[in-house]
């Protein structure tokens, strides 16, 4: 079970690098409620699951 108290603010950094693209992403979050904590965890899913895009 896991617990968010909303009443903390908290922030978290993404930063992910694709090795053999040569490229690296940065997201900074805001966290102050449980769809922020969800915008998150979903791009970090989206981002581990995904081939990095050509651009």
């Amino acid at each position: 079970m896991m617990e968010l108290d909303l009443d903390d603010f908290a922030e978290a950094e993404l930063d992910l690098a694709y090795l053999s693209a040569g490229t690296a992403i940065s997201t900074h979050y805001d966290m102050s409620t449980a769809a922020d904590l969800t915008a998150c965890l979903d791009e970090l899913t989206h981002r581990l699951t995904s081939a990095p895009s050509r651009t």
